[in-house]
């Protein structure tokens, strides 16, 4: 037993963080956003996406290795037309980092998933969730042990970026990203050039 002041040390597959997060999209069979929480836990070894009730009628386990992730980022939340005229002036508040952006091979091809950070109720306190978990990926070195960013070494990188901005644009035109989206990563993408 332990006192108050001791934690006891997880065990080898426990999860070492979890948050709550809502899809918004990039799964090929999933082409829209959807509402309906879904556990995102971080293990030594993984990410771990697991269905609670609200999300069990369209979301299946998923689990991403660290050896299959290409990027991890946090990027800003896009205000949709309604929130944007119901909000007013204060809007402009809503624009806060709270959605995830994981990039892993999936089936040999590179998928981009998107998730908005539900944990921590208000937009303001979401994007704060997403400054800690930035900061728990660091601290654990987890960053570290994300796969290489390059997966086809034979291409020239300009090659492949193309390619990446193709596939981006495949997502737009689908719906699973919106024109401010594909803007973003692609001028992302190009500055790498």
């Amino acid at each position: 037993m332990f006192n108050k002041r001791e934690k006891a040390a997880p065990s080898a597959d426990a999860a070492l963080f979890a948050y709550d997060v809502n899809y918004r999209g990039g799964v090929a069979e999933l082409t829209k956003s959807k509402s309906g929480k879904i556990k995102f836990e971080v293990y030594s070894d993984r990410f771990q996406l697991t269905p609670t009730m609200g999300s069990r009628g369209y979301w299946r386990d998923m689990e991403i290795p660290f050896g299959d992730v290409r990027a991890f980022e946090v990027v800003d939340r896009v205000v949709n037309t309604f929130q944007a005229l119901a909000g007013g002036l204060n809007s402009r508040q809503l624009n806060q980092k709270n959605n995830l952006h994981v990039t892993f091979l999936r089936d040999g091809h590179e998928t981009l998933l998107r998730l908005e950070m539900i944990s921590g109720v208000t937009v303001m306190g979401q994007a704060k969730r997403c400054l800690e978990l930035e900061d728990r990926l660091r601290v654990n070195g987890i960053y570290d042990k994300f796969g290489a960013s390059d997966i086809s070494s034979s291409a020239s990188p300009s090659v492949d970026i193309l390619e990446q901005i193709a596939r981006l644009a495949t997502l737009r035109d689908s719906g699973a990203l919106t024109a401010e989206e594909f803007d973003a990563k692609k001028g992302e993408l190009l500055s790498r050039l």
